[in-house]
């Protein structure tokens, strides 16, 4: 194992993870639980585990800005990892050497882009997250406290493609930079919003809204960007492919 890379892997439950050298399980949501089964706990040290239900797999983040040591870290979900996959339909998850060559030519790894074809990500976040207002919300904040950032927010809302699930995998300082930015704006946010949520879809807020500034802070700061397959360890094509049928429903 290659100490100075982790990529943490994300879980709010018991699951079989995938053993993987330098891939480490974070119990998200943690402060929320009586339950146990990772060694990591996103409610130990500087966090934010009691926000899991609206900040999601950010917790995990936080938890690694705050917390973690390492020189190269990532973030990937219990079922869903980068990597590479193949026609006779093998899947090769990245390994720390591989992470390492890659970062020695680019800033930082993601998932490919997904493409909503004729619909933009803003009408696909107001399908999929909720509410319209709050994207209104985050453009005012963005506007107010990151202007500089307005022109890539406008460009990744109006385009139809983005890299989503908050998964990624960077230095340690560059991963620093872009979560003091990022929850700075979500607290902007966060000091705003209307919290009568609906449903536990519109909770989530916060982690819909960072999926897509992950993308508006690559494009500001122009950064070389790798990017892989998400390698799926259950299947969720299905569930992409209706979420499409409810856009064209929809508008």
């Amino acid at each position: 194992m290659n100490e100075n890379v982790i990529v943490y892997v994300a879980s709010h439950k018991a699951y079989e993870v995938l053993e993987l050298p330098n891939y480490v399980p974070i119990h998200v949501g943690a402060a929320l639980s009586d339950k146990r089964f990772c060694e990591i706990l996103d409610s130990d040290g500087n966090n934010i585990s009691v926000k899991n239900p609206n900040y999601c797999e950010l917790t995990a983040i936080y938890w690694i800005w705050k917390n973690s040591t390492a020189d190269v870290v990532g973030l990937c979900h219990y079922r869903r990892y980068l990597g590479k996959n193949y026609i006779n339909k093998k899947v090769k998850i990245l390994n720390s050497d591989k992470i390492l060559r890659d970062l020695n030519k680019y800033d930082i790894i993601l998932p490919h882009k997904y493409s909503w074809g004729k619909y933009s990500c803003w009408q696909y976040y107001i399908l999929g997250a909720g509410r319209e207002k709050d994207l209104y919300l985050l453009k005012k904040i963005i506007q107010e406290i990151e202007p500089d950032y307005l022109d890539a927010f406008n460009k990744v809302m109006d385009g139809n493609r983005a890299s989503y699930c908050n998964i990624m995998i960077c230095k340690k300082e560059l991963f620093d930079k872009y979560a003091e930015w990022l929850f700075k704006i979500l607290e902007g946010v966060e000091s705003e919003i209307d919290t009568d949520f609906s449903s536990k879809a519109e909770a989530r807020v916060y982690g819909y809204m960072s999926e897509l500034l992950l993308n508006v802070w690559c494009i500001k700061n122009k950064l070389r960007i790798k990017h892989y397959s998400m390698i799926n360890t259950e299947n969720t094509e299905g569930i992409i492919k209706e979420k499409i049928r409810k856009i064209k429903r929809y508008f």
